[in-house]
């Protein structure tokens, strides 16, 4: 359980940077190798726990490099559980 604790330190971590923590990220910083399962598993877990935020205070990117670099880390993100998904349908139809 200590690894889960460390993953979700990485998240909030994350989020006080100003980002959203997601798979591709939690994968990068995270100390030890995780699964894209393993991470996906976490981030529910810290998104369950954590307060929500309130819609009219969603912190907006102050400069045009930080909405690139938020949106970067959103298309990684996305890439990641699509990967995922293809090799699910792989390991599927071989199996």
């Amino acid at each position: 359980m200590q690894d889960r604790e460390t993953l979700v330190q990485i998240c909030r971590d994350i989020a006080a940077e100003g980002m959203t923590p997601g798979v591709g990220l939690l994968r990068a910083r995270a100390p030890f190798k995780i699964s894209v399962a393993q991470a996906i598993e976490v981030l529910k877990s810290y998104k369950h726990d954590r307060p929500l935020p309130k819609t009219n205070e969603a912190p907006e990117p102050q400069t045009e490099q930080q909405a690139l670099e938020l949106r970067v880390v959103a298309l990684e993100e996305r890439v990641v559980q699509l990967e995922a998904q293809l090799q699910q349908m792989r390991e599927t139809q071989s199996g």
